[in-house]
């Protein structure tokens, strides 16, 4: 497998994984037929962030949990109706699954195993407080990188072994030169610039390995650089050398059950499947082809390993799931694509070799998912499905709503913005005099169009809604009275004027088909929801309820304290 394909598949490998499950409380606040809503749903969900008030934040927990109430009773109907046998359901739960234990197996072999030490951690700091002069040659082979680490040692240049036998396009033409830089911000692997840094100017590097050959390294310099203080970058270390190890260790675990699975391709055969990739794609955006085989060559065999045979129709089945990313009508870019598929399947074995499938996270995940799933199904089905307004109701809707669907009223307006609205209205008494509106913009105003002479341009309600709202009711050419805003206090004339312009139904058609959808799917859900209500019962515990985010206040609380005592 190539280093770029290793790198992609490891990307995903670690960045796929979610987060460690914290535990959450499981007292129940409310019941819903057969269904539960605990604490801890309500309270993953609830933030007391912008409420101040006790009604504010009674009122904030009660749309949570009805929102929650509405789920748990569209999930008792999808039960009772079977939506979980349903074959769409049961194939994005294993899709789902395959991918929760293969995060399981990364949190298991990977994070939990690249803990990073507070020494690690100060040494890193410390490295950074350097900048590097450097130059480099990298070679393939350890050999190879000590016949040329003899010659410099026997006074070969370093400039022109690296021009001549350098794998490194980047810096070859340079004499290896990598510039100045420290760790993790130069283009050398973290075990290379460590022994580089141990080297006094002009020294030179025995061979070391990294993870992409063998350097040579020379010291041209080094000088001393400003940083944050240690406290204020330890989190931001920390997390760059987590990622860095997870990625190393997840780099040598795919490697290593990659050896463990002892691939064997048939060449004869990946020939002959590469041979028959179609050439043509629809444009550089369009998902790379598979193979066009006969139903004979799907029953050839691929590729074997310890645990399988694959035969090419297996591969073909997989590829439609995970379809290839860029072309494969070569050997080798069809051996790195099946390669990928391979690892991913080698993951889930041992994931499920581990047992991990059983794990108390996973089951609860996979199960939201499969809820989730049925959900949607439902609303799909019952809801948006019978929301569709018909040819004659859209007109209806349009006819009825003409100016909802017209192109607004535009108006073009300049401001002069002061600090304080006696200001505003000593400015105002200046224009009534005549003095120009422009000239005085740039003069008085404190807001940035005043290098425009003041024009805001056409305003819009979201940026200036007093502004828009007070242009509306002015003449075009007349002053406005003072206008508070968050900038300040304006002074504001409207310059020109483009009236509301009618649009055509065939033009906003399919905008009044969505809106009325909406609306339909907005009515018959609280139709749907009344009849479930009365099917399944619901049961609250208020006083339950009173204790949802308790802590989560009291901490918010704190903050906005230290705030105001800080200002």
């Amino acid at each position: 497998m190539s280093r770029r394909f290793i790198i992609f598949f490891v990307t995903l490998f670690v960045l796929g994984i979610a987060s460690g499950c914290k535990k959450m409380e499981d007292r129940t606040v409310a019941t819903v037929g057969d269904l539960e809503i605990t604490l801890g749903e309500l309270e993953k969900q609830y933030s007391p962030r912008g409420l101040y008030t006790d009604e504010e934040r009674r009122a904030a927990k009660e749309r949570i949990l009805n929102t929650l109430i509405d789920e748990k009773l569209q999930l008792n109907e999808a039960r009772a109706r079977g939506y979980g046998e349903r074959e769409e359901v049961i194939d994005l739960v294993e899709a789902k699954k395959r991918t929760r234990i293969i995060n399981q197996l990364h949190k298991v072999e990977i994070a939990d195993k690249a803990k990073v030490s507070s020494r690690e951690v100060r040494k890193a700091y410390d490295m950074s407080s350097e900048e590097l002069n450097l130059k480099h040659i990298l070679l393939t082979t350890k050999d190879e990188a000590k016949s040329i680490y003899n010659s410099l040692e026997e006074g070969a240049d370093f400039d022109t072994l690296a021009k001549v036998k350098s794998m490194d396009a980047f810096t070859k033409a340079n004499g290896g030169s990598l510039g100045w830089g420290t760790l993790g911000r130069i283009r050398l692997p973290d075990e290379v610039f460590y022994a580089a840094h141990k080297l006094e100017p002009g020294e030179i590097s025995a061979p070391i390995e990294g993870d992409n050959g063998w350097h040579i390294v020379k010291l041209i310099e080094r000088r001393k650089v400003e940083q944050r203080p240690f406290e204020e970058m330890k989190k931001r270390i920390e997390s760059g050398l987590t990622q860095k190890k997870m990625r190393a260790r997840a780099e040598s675990y795919i490697e290593r059950i990659k050896k463990l699975a002892d691939i064997q391709y048939d060449e004869n055969v990946v020939k002959s499947v590469a041979e028959k990739v179609p050439q043509e794609r629809l444009s550089p955006w369009a998902q790379a082809s598979l193979p066009n085989v006969s139903d004979e060559e799907k029953k050839k065999v691929l590729v074997t390993t310890r645990y399988e045979k694959w035969t090419v129709g297996k591969i073909l089945e997989r590829g439609e799931k995970s379809p290839p990313r860029s072309s494969v009508d070569t050997p080798e870019a069809l051996k790195q694509w099946v390669e990928m598929l391979l690892v991913e399947e080698m993951l889930v074995h041992q994931a499920l070799e581990k047992g991990l499938d059983r794990a108390k996270e996973v089951r609860a995940e996979i199960e939201r998912e499969r809820d989730r799933r049925m959900v949607s199904l439902l609303h799909s089905e019952v809801i948006e499905s019978k929301s569709e307004p018909t040819d004659e109701e859209v007109k209806a809707e349009y006819e009825a709503n003409k100016e909802k669907y017209a192109i607004p009223e535009r108006n073009q307006v300049s401001a002069i913005v002061t600090a304080t609205e006696d200001q505003a209205k000593e400015v105002r008494g200046l224009l009534k005099k005549g003095a120009d509106f422009g000239e005085l913009a740039k003069e008085k105003s404190i807001h940035p169009s005043k290098r425009n002479g003041g024009k805001l341009g056409v305003v819009n309600e979201r940026k200036y809604p007093n502004i828009f709202k007070a242009a509306k009711e002015l003449k075009v050419g007349q002053l406005s009275q003072p206008i508070e805003t968050k900038d300040g206090w304006a002074i504001i004339q409207v310059t020109d004027r483009e009236p509301m312009e009618m649009r055509g139904f065939e033009d906003v058609q399919r905008l009044v088909q969505r809106d009325l959808k909406q609306a339909n799917i907005e009515k018959n859900d609280e139709v749907f929801i009344a009849e479930l209500k009365d099917k399944y019962p619901v049961t609250i515990d208020e006083r339950l309820l009173e204790e949802v985010g308790k802590k989560k206040e009291k901490e918010y609380m704190e903050q906005e304290a230290e705030k105001k005592k800080a200002s």
